[in-house]
């Protein structure tokens, strides 16, 4: 047998062949203590190299495994920090349409207090209009009557 494939193997049984094959070779009188010293140191050495292979590819994938979880955890970390970029983008963009709505609810309240048209409410859809109201316009109607947008303002407008 090769060197590398017996030093390669745990397998007592290959060991027990290959050295009973190598006795019948050399014969009794070559097998004294020093020889069977070092086969034995051989074999016992042989388990703890594949115990070290063993535990070397473990930590091998053990630590790709790190270098993984930290890429997750850095692109994590990143999409944390643009969501919060995005959300405080948002909420102040927000705020400012909440001012401009403002500032838009009290320009129609002042022009339908100036025309005195406080307590109308629009009609839904092509509908006649309330009764003693002007004749009816198609979908969508003009002037003065307010579009479906601006109706629902002027709802929540407080008067």
């Amino acid at each position: 047998m090769e060197r590398d494939k017996l030093l390669g193997t745990m397998d007592a049984k290959v060991w027990t062949d290959e050295f009973m094959a190598t006795k019948a070779r050399l014969g009794d009188e070559e097998f004294d203590h020093a020889m069977m010293l070092a086969w034995f140191a051989n074999a016992i050495m042989a388990g703890f190299d594949e115990a070290n292979r063993c535990a070397q590819r473990a930590l091998d994938a053990a630590q790709a495994r790190v270098k993984e979880l930290e890429l997750y955890l850095t692109q994590e970390r990143a999409n944390r920090d643009s969501l919060a970029a995005c959300v405080d983008r948002d909420v102040k963009k927000i705020k400012e349409l909440q001012a401009q709505l403002a500032a838009v609810g009290r320009a129609v309240l002042a022009v339908i207090l100036t025309m005195g048209l406080v307590a109308w409410e629009p009609w839904p859809g092509p509908s006649p209009p309330p009764p003693g109201g002007p004749a009816p316009y198609p979908a969508p109607y003009p002037a003065p009557y307010p579009s479906q947008e601006e109706a629902l303002c002027l709802r929540t407008t407080p008067f």
